[in-house]
């Protein structure tokens, strides 16, 4: 974007004090939505708009001018489906307000231990979190990443349709796109149990990020927050926690039992295992968020297709694909791929018998004419066959 272009847009997205101080009936308390720090966020409705998100900088403090021009220029520059949008700012009369796009459903960590968050739901917004921290590490085109160094359930906001997206920019950092080290103050987290005990003194770099992020989706497996209020230290929080239970082999009694019924076992193994990595010692060992990314994605494709599928195939269906000598059915694990095969046919018990499953899931069994037996053929139903591999087999649905 040109410099022309940016002063452009700078006084495109200017919203007057007055208009934002009606919006949010003069910052009431009861249109209060969270706070920080050196901050306060106030929902409100401008005219011709949408409900907002206005976050207000506290003057008394010399770093909130510093916290606001961060946030403001990640923001500004950077648009993402999964990074919350920025609606406008407002810098007059000393208040510096940013003012983001609403998110109605609000932060992610009210929601750990809503039994009616399904656990592909929740996947799914763990790949929203994962695919906004790639962009912001991996932002080729400006030329510098950003680490967000604030990475927790409460920084995730959530849209109607339960899409998330990445917020509370102010404590981030930016760097060059070679470098991987930035210089933080103590109070870079405000929430201990994200932060990476494993970070070089002072510095917090995009695998902090990663660790921040494994926490997060052990929250979303466990419904619990990373830091409970009987916490004393880092080595009573949930990382250390889930790490430990994860290499014992018994994570499962730490799942989050409003979800246990709905976990398909390859989805679980593939999403625990890549949060585990996340929480690695060595920083070098934990996955980029690109890996991050394929991981879920992973984990999403086999829960929809143990979810789905494994429900549209017969109970015995394993005992059919064992009779089977068909290489291609005998190699094939994606259900939904089964499902294909079976519904094409198969031949079983040595090449004689022709086996597919209908449309509506009835079982169809294919015999030669010559060995059809005409007796009792009033009680079965017949149906033409578009696809068979001899003109000479004939179907009969039980």
């Amino acid at each position: 974007m040109s410099h022309g272009s940016q002063e452009i847009l700078l006084k495109k997205l200017k919203i007057s004090l007055k208009d934002i101080e009606s919006a949010t009936e003069n910052f009431s308390e009861k249109n209060c939505v969270g706070s920080g720090e050196l901050w306060k966020a106030y929902k409100g409705e401008l005219p011709l708009r949408t409900t907002i998100f206005a976050k207000r900088w506290n003057n008394n403090f010399g770093q909130a001018d510093h916290q606001f021009r961060t946030e403001f220029n990640i923001l500004f520059k950077r648009q993402h489906k999964n990074v919350i949008s920025l609606l406008g700012y407002c810098y007059e009369m000393d208040e510096k307000i940013i003012v983001f796009e609403h998110m109605s459903r609000g932060s992610l960590d009210t929601y750990l231990k809503d039994a009616n968050l399904t656990w592909m739901k929740r996947i799914e917004i763990c790949i929203d979190i994962a695919s906004g921290l790639e962009f912001l590490h991996f932002d080729v085109a400006m030329q510098k990443n950003v680490v967000h160094r604030d990475i927790k359930s409460a920084s995730i906001l959530l849209d109607d349709d339960w899409k998330a997206k990445i917020s509370n920019f102010q404590p981030s950092s930016l760097d060059l796109l070679h470098q991987d080290v930035e210089h933080v103050s103590g109070k870079a987290y405000t929430a201990f149990g994200y932060l990476d005990p494993h970070h070089k003194q002072g510095f917090l770099t995009k695998s902090s990020d990663i660790y921040s992020i494994g926490v997060v989706l052990f929250e979303i497996l466990c419904r619990r927050l990373a830091w409970a209020e009987d916490c004393k230290d880092h080595a009573e929080s949930l990382g250390p926690l889930a790490k430990r239970f994860y290499e014992e082999r018994k994570l499962d009694e730490i799942v989050f039992e409003g979800i246990k019924e709905q976990l398909g076992p390859e989805s679980l193994s593939i999403y625990a295992g890549i949060a585990y990595q996340c929480l690695h010692d060595e920083s070098e060992e934990r996955p980029t968020a690109r890996e991050l990314v394929i991981q879920l994605k992973k984990a999403l494709d086999v829960q929809k297709d143990y979810e789905i599928w494994e429900t549209q195939l017969p109970e015995d269906y394993k005992e059919i694909i064992q009779m089977s000598k068909d290489p291609e059915i005998s190699s094939t694990t994606n259900r939904m791929d089964i499902y294909d095969i079976l519904s094409k046919g198969i031949l079983i018990q040595e090449d004689k018998v022709w086996f597919s499953l209908g449309s509506n899931g009835e079982r169809n069994k294919m015999v030669s004419a010559s060995e059809f037996s005409y007796e009792n053929h009033q009680s079965r139903k017949w149906r033409s066959v578009p696809e068979s591999r001899s003109s000479l087999l004939l179907c009969v649905c039980f």
